[in-house]
């Protein structure tokens, strides 16, 4: 009960807050001003209501611990090679898209060697015909950029 009776002065002390800001405030502020007192306010609103809800992990503390490191170690190089191949692809398109063209698809071939470091293999673009001449010059920016061997492929 008490939880409750904390949360609701939280709320009515934060609408007055609120409510004394906007008073307070210049008329030239506007919409942006009443954005930031909003989110504000509904944040002191939905906050003490998260705090209850927890994400957990999944339970793996009956597996044997090699096991338990294994799967850890999996779902960390995966998280990276992901990262690695989404960045390589915001590079790829945003260098594409300073040249007025864009990829019909990117791939990013990556490996992990025995020592858990992440490397791109290769960088596959696809592209229409007629903006072949136009991709070789970024192909040759991007191969600087990333270091690695970049592909331009035509839909046949």
């Amino acid at each position: 009960m008490n939880d409750i009776r904390a949360w609701s002065t939280a709320v009515c002390m934060a609408a007055l807050g609120c409510s004394a800001l906007r008073l307070l405030a210049p008329k030239t502020c506007g919409n942006v001003f009443s954005l930031v007192v909003s989110s504000f306010f509904l944040c002191a609103l939905v906050l003490p209501v998260l705090q209850f809800y927890t994400v957990s992990s999944p339970d793996i503390s009956f597996l044997p611990p090699e096991i338990q490191s294994d799967l850890l170690q999996e779902k960390v190089n995966t998280q990276l090679q992901e990262q690695v191949k989404e960045a390589a692809e915001s590079l790829v398109n945003e260098a594409m898209a300073v040249r007025g063209i864009s990829a019909k698809k990117v791939e990013v071939t990556t490996d992990i060697s025995t020592e858990g470091g992440i490397s791109m293999k290769q960088v596959t673009i696809l592209v229409d015909k007629q903006t072949v001449p136009i991709a070789a010059v970024v192909r040759e920016v991007l191969e600087r950029q990333l270091g690695t061997t970049v592909v331009i492929k035509t839909e046949e």
